[in-house]
């Protein structure tokens, strides 16, 4: 509704006529859904501003007086009510009071930087904007910064470049990644790449581990590749150009020797560098002992004996929402199990939160870090099969092939983008009227792993 004029006028006639207290529950997602879709037209339309003033001050008079589990739904929406006031003042001051409002996972350093991309000229100059941007990537707090780098992906200025070769020199996980992955994208458009990069990416792929820095290996791999081959003025991602000749001396001191990598997704990433080089592929492919074995293969027969020892039918996910029952049983992906079941009987996902919520898509827990760059310190193979992401479907999250680690989703629709790419690993049957309440930031209280399924004949 909100791309075009008349739908526009209709939904904000729909949401001006419902009170503020139908919004709650998994119904909160819905006007979460419509003010993110204002965006690229508010600091335009006036009716629009005049309701979004009254929506303001109902919010503030409600907040102080509302339950727990009402504050967190209302401070979200004051936050989104705030990045649309940003985006119509060019100011974003607006966001400090989301920030007051005390959210376990604070969301103001993302809005701030989808405020500045959502900004018009009449607003606030480009110039100003990218100044904004490029402090908030050199910012010493990693969530101030990730978000911020992530952005500096799609701007066509060379004052992102200095920036991001500065951040992939940096200690935190996200960050790099974050660096790495905008390097990455920047590195096919003729007017954005910069081959100053190339040492630090180098450095990226060799000081990273997999288990911690799967991510950003990955990224700086695929940038080392791309910078490989000549760019095109204004290309789209996953546009391929001629290989350059022999200007890009890192592909066989750098890549070539990831063919011994233990992680099979830097494999994959290291041979895709390689493409248009025949005589490198064909030294890649040479059968080669593969270096050592990830954190999670040396331990894999001890978990799996574990889980045949006392198996596991399914795990109780309790959550600040309520709880749902996730069965096991009709997955085939022991390996997977057998992690979480691990990861569950130790206590590991307590107090994390669910850091992604994507209202009709998928909701997202298990990283430690809250920002979707964490996992447990090792990784877990992909266990494909011919199970469809229905509704209620639960898969493992990966940043690339075998990839695994401690992060899940929930789809709360079909998704068959999703089939035969991510591992599943069950399907809730029981709750997913509290996986639709869950918001961003609600924690996991406790995972327990159960014996066998609540309603079988022989529980107790």
């Amino acid at each position: 509704l909100a791309q075009s004029p008349e739908g526009r006028k209709l939904l904000l006639e729909r949401l001006s006529d419902a009170p503020l207290a139908q919004w709650t529950g998994a119904r909160v997602h819905v006007l979460l859904e419509a003010l993110a879709a204002m965006r690229s037209h508010v600091a335009t339309d006036a009716a629009a501003e005049a309701w979004l003033r009254e929506l303001e001050g109902e919010l503030d008079s409600e907040l102080a007086e509302a339950p727990e589990r009402r504050v967190r739904e209302l401070a979200l929406l004051r936050c989104e009510v705030a990045t649309l006031s940003a985006i119509r003042r060019g100011n974003l001051d607006a966001l400090r009071v989301c920030r007051s409002l005390g959210l376990a996972l604070d969301p103001t350093p993302r809005l701030e930087v989808e405020a500045l991309l959502a900004m018009t000229d009449a607003v606030l100059d480009k110039s100003a904007r990218l100044d904004a941007l490029l402090a908030r990537a050199s910012d010493s707090d990693a969530h101030v910064a990730a978000p911020a780098l992530a952005a500096l992906a799609e701007v066509d200025d060379d004052a992102a470049n200095p920036v991001l070769r500065s951040a992939l020199e940096r200690e935190d996980l996200g960050v790099v990644a974050a660096a790495a992955g905008a390097v990455a994208a920047r590195s096919r458009d003729a007017g954005k790449r910069s081959l100053d990069v190339v040492p630090a990416l180098r450095r990226v792929v060799n000081r990273m581990n997999n288990a911690e820095g799967i991510e950003a290996r990955l990224s700086a791999i695929e940038a080392l590749g791309v910078l490989a081959r000549r760019p095109e003025r204004g290309v789209k991602p996953g546009s391929e150009g001629e290989p350059l000749t022999d200007e890009a001396p890192w592909l066989e001191s750098v890549v070539l020797p990831l063919a011994r990598d233990p992680a099979a997704a830097v494999r994959d990433q290291a041979r895709r560098a390689l493409a248009g080089r025949p005589e490198l592929l064909e030294r890649f492919d040479r059968p080669v002992p593969v270096a050592g074995r990830d954190a999670f293969a040396s331990d894999m027969e001890t978990q799996l004996a574990a889980l045949r020892d006392a198996p596991a039918a399914g795990l109780r996910v309790a959550t600040e929402a309520g709880d749902f029952v996730i069965e096991l049983g009709g997955a085939r992906a022991p390996l997977n199990h057998a992690n979480m079941v691990a990861l569950a009987r130790r206590g590991y996902f307590e107090g994390l939160r669910f850091h992604r919520v994507a209202a009709g898509f998928v909701v997202q827990g298990g990283d430690p870090r809250g920002d979707g760059y964490g996992g447990p310190g090792h990784l877990v193979p992909c266990e494909w099969s011919n199970h469809r992401y229905e509704r209620g479907t639960v898969g493992m999250a990966l940043a690339g092939k075998d990839t695994g680690g401690s992060q899940f989703f929930i789809t709360q629709a079909r998704q068959p983008h999703l089939d035969g790419r991510y591992t599943v690993i069950g399907r809730v049957v029981e709750g997913m009227d509290v996986v639709d309440r869950i918001l961003p930031g609600d924690a996991i209280t406790r995972i327990e792993v159960l014996d066998t399924m609540p309603g079988d004949a022989d529980a107790p």
